[in-house]
């Protein structure tokens, strides 16, 4: 992988970046720590944010992990009313080098704004910040907003409307699907709880999954942050087998959304459907709750079986588009699982003890944003 020509310590410090820049019509500024209020409720509002945008999870990436959070906002020349974000993570770690995320361990990120003027401005904020900084690159997780930012398009993300009722979730589903599901239920007795009392027993399936497939997974740590942050936002949901856990999946409610975010399955089980059932109710109780969208998030185009198995829930693959910047123009890192790189230490994480894999996943994570 492609490294600096440029020493770190020649480098500019995080810091150096001025706070406070005009903008046009508008002035961009930094935002104060004690504005964190005033930042969530333009993301309530701000039609391209995502849950990701939310201050809650800045702080617990800042906190858990280290990375400085930069985030600007955007106010009217002459008032103090917000009409922008700007979201950013200064990052640095031996596969990044030093960049700038929006948002980092997020899908989703990147310039919410009233007009399209605005969003223009606050991405030419972000590339003076690259600029400034000498950062190998710019990553807004969004669509290009700007003719300097060049495109990956690495990704499909699946979405569907839900129906109004619970009991008409099993008929939104594929035959084959709706069979394997009330499978599941009817004659492996499968059966769903939520709440946040499971998230541990959640986590262990979570840990024991990603070490499966290879990958680290988040720290205790942060996903336990991540429910303090967001409360009833943070929905956790286990699936038993006779008692037993077999699988579990923590989701974002953002809005009319729902969002599962990070899921674990023991494939011991397998062969009981798990994984059908698992977004089935999880799809039922977010009706339950007066919700209407089901976002099945983000899946790489190479990941066939991944696609595959969203596609065979009645969910369409649409393209999703990041945006990236490098001052220098230097060689953007690829960070996929299935990228031949990581090969070696896939086969050397399937091998750790759960005891391990845990703790050790989190100190790993901060290494891959």
């Amino acid at each position: 992988m492609e490294q600096s020509d440029t020493t770190i310590d020649r480098l500019p410090r995080w810091d150096e970046s001025p706070s406070h820049v005009a903008a046009g019509p508008v002035r961009v500024e930094e935002l104060a720590a004690d504005r964190h209020g005033e930042w969530d409720a333009y993301i309530a509002e701000a039609p391209n944010a995502t849950f990701f945008h939310r201050s809650g999870w800045m702080r617990a990436v800042r906190d858990l992990y280290g990375h400085r959070a930069r985030y600007y906002v955007a106010r009217e020349s002459g008032s103090d009313r917000v009409c922008g974000v700007l979201p950013l993570f200064a990052v640095s770690g031996p596969l990044t080098g030093r960049a700038l995320i929006s948002i980092p361990y997020a899908v989703g990120g990147g310039v919410a704004a009233d007009d399209s003027d605005i969003e223009a401005q606050l991405v030419d904020r972000a590339r003076q910040e690259a600029d400034q900084l000498q950062v190998r690159y710019l990553e807004l997780r969004q669509e290009p907003l700007g003719e300097h930012l060049t495109v990956r398009d690495h990704y499909f993300a699946f979405r569907a409307a839900m129906p109004n009722d619970p009991e008409q979730v099993l008929g939104r589903f594929p035959r084959k699907a709706r069979a394997e599901i009330r499978k599941a239920r009817d004659q492996f007795g499968l059966t769903a709880r939520f709440g946040h009392d499971l998230l541990e027993t959640f986590y262990d399936l979570y840990v024991r999954s990603l070490r499966r497939l290879g990958s680290p997974g988040h720290s205790w740590r942060f996903l336990s942050r991540l429910v303090k942050e967001f409360g009833d936002d943070c929905i956790v949901e286990v699936i038993y087998h006779e008692g037993n856990p077999v699988a579990g999946v923590m989701s974002f409610r953002f809005r009319d959304q729902i969002l599962p975010y990070y899921a674990g399955i023991d494939d011991r089980y397998n062969r009981l459907n798990t994984s059908n059932y698992l977004y089935f109710a999880l799809m039922e109780h977010a009706v339950g709750l007066g919700l209407r969208v089901f976002d099945f998030g983000r899946t790489r185009r190479d990941n066939i079986g991944g696609c595959q198995f969203k596609t065979n829930q009645g969910f369409e693959p649409e393209p999703m588009l990041y945006s990236f910047y490098s001052p220098r123009g230097a060689e953007l890192p690829d960070l996929r699982p299935s990228n031949a790189a990581f090969s070696r230490t896939q086969d050397l994480w399937r091998r750790l003890p759960l005891s391990v894999a845990g703790p050790l996943g989190g100190v790993v994570s901060r290494w891959l944003p």
